[in-house]
């Protein structure tokens, strides 16, 4: 071992890789690798994520959850399409036994997603104490996309897992 540390790939709460020259991870983030095809130039640069899709069994329930819930703004678009708002983020909602073409499965419960909030998690836990929300799991430490964050786990109406989480870096933000 050298004064930067190991020279072969480790894990980094649950993600492999080290930030040196021999296993390929990005230089300014621990923890995370990339494969040698990966290192490759891509045929195109995908700059982020527009929307994803969420299905419902009950369009009314899920909408109230997350406006009431999680403070989102309801978005109706087209003749009958619904969307929740937040930040610069969009949630299409979908009723599972209507889904629109083309379309994933319409699997209701089947969403796992990760939202981020600037506010304090004692602030959140008291929010959904406050609305009678149960907490699956935290608050809890976790490796999000640019850092450490702080999360705490919820189940919605279909009971997709819903994590709510603060980078505990306010640079990484």
């Amino acid at each position: 071992m050298d004064a930067k540390g190991p020279a072969t790939d480790q894990t980094v709460d649950g993600v492999a890789g080290t930030p040196n020259a021999g296993n390929g991870a990005v230089p300014d983030k621990p923890g995370i690798s990339r494969t040698s095809s990966e290192l490759r130039s891509p045929p195109m640069e995908l700059t982020g994520i527009d929307h994803v899709v969420l299905y419902a069994r009950d369009l009314a329930a899920t909408i109230d959850f997350y406006t009431r819930v999680l403070g989102m703004d309801h978005l109706i678009f087209g003749s009958s399409h619904h969307a929740l708002l937040f930040g610069s983020q969009k949630i299409n909602v979908h009723e599972a036994s209507r889904p629109w073409e083309p379309h994933a499965r319409p699997d209701p419960g089947s969403l796992d997603v990760c939202l981020l909030t600037d506010s304090p998690i004692s602030d959140v836990l008291n929010h959904l104490a406050s609305v009678d929300v149960a907490i699956e799991l935290g608050p809890t430490r976790q490796t999000g996309a640019r850092g450490q964050m702080t999360s705490v786990y919820l189940r919605d109406p279909d009971d997709n897992l819903i994590e709510i989480a603060t980078y505990n870096d306010p640079a990484e933000r």
